[in-house]
């Protein structure tokens, strides 16, 4: 344990940098934790469904020291790792849509505040997507909600961004690959529904 932390700390003083193997398997063992928990939770033993789509933004309720690292991947790509994070995962079948969050803490590696709930496909009315910036002229971070309209009059958020930009760190474009991934995804599965 006091490794990890000795770790983690090193890894998240620099804004930047590059892959490191050991903080990847703590981040893998954690996430790993969090899937495991929103099977159980959801009750998805037996039940068909696609593969995780895990979605990390930073857990900033209650906390004003949220530490961030944007790791170059060996592809080219970036992501953006958070010490205190909000993992959302979301897991489709040919009827409904499952979603799970928690809050992990990287540094002891600890899942907890679970959340989940499932949803009618055929019972979402209406699909919202919101980019948003801090400020516009000089924006700090990049905020992107997926808004799930429920005919009941409720509603779903789906947090996909909230990214603190850093030293000119821009998006080549408005959605990043998985992210538009994610948001054609749901909407592919909702026409697919009805």
């Amino acid at each position: 344990m006091k490794n990890r932390v000795k770790v983690l700390k090193k890894y998240f003083r620099k804004l930047r940098g590059v892959k490191n193997e050991a903080v990847e398997t703590f981040i893998q063992e954690t996430t790993e934790e969090a899937l495991l928990r929103s099977k159980k939770l959801l009750c998805l033993v037996d039940t068909k469904i696609s593969n995780p789509i895990v979605i990390s933004t930073p857990n900033t309720e209650g906390r004003n020291d949220i530490k961030f690292r944007i790791t170059k991947m060996e592809d080219g790509s970036y992501r953006v790792d958070y010490d205190h994070a909000v993992l959302t995962t979301l897991f489709l079948s040919s009827q409904g849509l499952f979603y799970h969050q928690a809050i992990v803490n990287y540094y002891s590696g600890k899942v907890t505040a679970d959340l989940t709930g499932e949803i009618d496909l055929c019972d979402i009315s209406h699909v919202q997507t919101e980019l948003t910036c801090q400020d516009k002229e000089d924006p700090k971070y990049s905020s992107l909600v997926l808004k799930l309209h429920i005919v009941d009059g409720s509603s779903i958020l789906i947090p996909l961004r909230k990214h603190y930009m850093y030293d000119g760190y821009q998006y080549p474009e408005v959605l990043t690959e998985k992210e538009r991934y994610i948001i054609e995804t749901i909407k592919t599965a909702i026409r697919l529904a009805k």
